[in-house]
């Protein structure tokens, strides 16, 4: 999805793009957590076109809370009136960043408080205590606590395979030659 706004930029006219394209390239980018790209994208918009744009700064406050992993402050940063142009890429965003929490959570804690997984989930406690009942995690009322159970990501398994796969590759390419 990125490709295609990569290659608009590099044959953009001076190599600068409109603003509706950064801010779609930028928001990919964190929807594809590759908060090293999005990092180096901000750093290339020139300064005119963000002082121009509220939208694509709001979209880097976005990536800067993500960046410092301050999932409250992540899910604030939200809350702005995106235009509709956008609005589709920043709810997908919202709802993977909220997966990538739930996950966090379950490999990170054998149990957690009703009130810190509000926090990292970006949910009130009640539909925090609703989405982990959905999940069929434990919920302990009496001291409000969570006990999540493990997901299994079989995505990053099947990325660190072909991420290897590639390599070896690679290498045995460069052997040959």
């Amino acid at each position: 999805m990125a490709i295609e706004y990569e290659d608009l930029e590099l044959q953009a006219e001076n190599g600068i793009m409109d603003i509706n394209t950064y801010a779609k390239l930028l928001a990919i980018y964190l929807l594809q957590n590759d908060l090293i790209n999005a990092k180096f994208l901000w750093k290339r918009i020139p300064q005119d076109t963000r002082k121009e744009s509220e939208e694509i700064c709001a979209i880097w406050e976005i990536g800067k809370s993500m960046w410092q992993r301050n999932y409250p402050q992540m899910y604030a940063n939200f809350n702005y009136g995106w235009s509709d142009s956008i609005k589709p890429i920043i709810v997908a965003l919202k709802e993977t960043c909220r997966n990538r929490a739930f996950q966090l959570v379950s490999r990170a804690y054998d149990s957690i408080s009703w009130k810190d997984l509000a926090a990292i989930v970006g949910l009130s406690i009640e539909d925090a205590i609703q989405a982990v009942k959905e999940k069929n995690w434990a919920v302990d009322v009496n001291s409000q606590v969570v006990m999540p159970a493990k997901i299994v990501d079989d995505t990053q398994i099947r990325s660190v395979t072909n991420e290897q796969l590639k390599k070896l590759t690679d290498y045995v390419t460069y052997l040959e030659n």
